[in-house]
This record gives C-alpha cells, sequence and structure tokens, in this order.
C-alpha cells in the first residue's frame, strides 16, 4: 500500500439533544449542515491524490463522509463492518439498527455491492473485541491493497486501527 489516510466521520446529527427522539435509527444518525460541509473540505484536500479506494463503517455518518471523498476522487466505497462503531454496552442498549448495503448504495451508486466484510461486530463488545476486529480489516488491506486508500471510521475504531498498525496505543 502507498498510502493509507485514517479519517473519523464528519459531525453528526445528534449533536442536537432532540434529534434521537424522532429519529427512525437513533443510534445511526447521518451529518448535519457543519459535517457534509467538513466532509466536503476533507474531500477537496483529497482531490489532487490518487485515491484508489475509500473503506467506511456501514454507519450513515461513515458512509456520507465517504460518499463526499469518491464523489470528489472519483473513488469506489467499500463498506466493512469491522471499521464500525464500537459495540459497547455503556452506549447502545442493544445492537445499533443500520441501514443495510444495498440500501446504502441505493443512497450512495459509488458504494461497492459486491465487496464482502472482513468481519462483523458482535455485541457487546470492548476495547479489545474492537481492537481484534480491526487488526483483521488491517491485515486484510495490507495485504490485498496497492495505492492510497482512506479508512472512514468512528473514534474508538480509529484509535484501534492507529493501534494496530503502530502497536503503541499512545499514538492513537
Amino acid at each position: 500500500m502507498e498510502r493509507l489516510l485514517v479519517v473519523r466521520h464528519g459531525e453528526r446529527e445528534d449533536t442536537d439533544p432532540a434529534w434521537r427522539s424522532t429519529a427512525a435509527r437513533p443510534f445511526d444518525p447521518g451529518l448535519t449542515e457543519k459535517g457534509r460541509s467538513q466532509a466536503m473540505r476533507l474531500a477537496q484536500r483529497l482531490a489532487a491524490d490518487k485515491i484508489t479506494r475509500i473503506y467506511s463503517s456501514p454507519y450513515l455518518r461513515a458512509v456520507e463522509t465517504a460518499d463526499r471523498i469518491a464523489e470528489v476522487t472519483k473513488s469506489q466505497i467499500r463498506v466493512e463492518s469491522g471499521l464500525g462503531e464500537m459495540l459497547c454496552p455503556d452506549w447502545f442498549p442493544s445492537a445499533p439498527e443500520i441501514l443495510p448495503v444495498a440500501q446504502l448504495q441505493e443512497r450512495f451508486p459509488r458504494v461497492d455491492r459486491t465487496y464482502d466484510s472482513t468481519v462483523a461486530p458482535v455485541y457487546p463488545e470492548n476495547r479489545q473485541d474492537v481492537n481484534a476486529r480491526t487488526n483483521r480489516v488491517v491485515e486484510r488491506l495490507v495485504g490485498e491493497e496497492r495505492g492510497s486508500v482512506v479508512i472512514v471510521g468512528h473514534g474508538a475504531t480509529v484509535q484501534s486501527f492507529v493501534t494496530c498498525l503502530t502497536g503503541n496505543e499512545s499514538n492513537a
């Protein structure tokens, strides 16, 4: 792999406390207007790069961020469940409902429906579980990918990704 960029999604809709009470999927918010602007600014910064592929968490906010990057860089998005949120019981009362890849692809045509995720998270999880699944994703990408790759994840999974690549939790 020539270059790997690991990023967190833009600002999420549930920064507004009232959002969750009316949401169809209260643990899968999309991006706010500010979040979409953040994603577009990042995409514009990457416009000159030769991005060969984007991997995204299956959560809406991450796929929306990835889609902005894919639009500008003319890249394809692979939805990788192994990059999803840490399924911590302190954050989620049960496994959160998220959109299936087929529905994400209907909304975001750059999503590759043929890609099979490396690993599916199992609720509940702790930090070690997230590190283990992230490590499996790292091993696959390092073994398969060439060129410049963008990873779009969440705070916890970005931290795990950095830990897996560096072997040092203090770098995350």
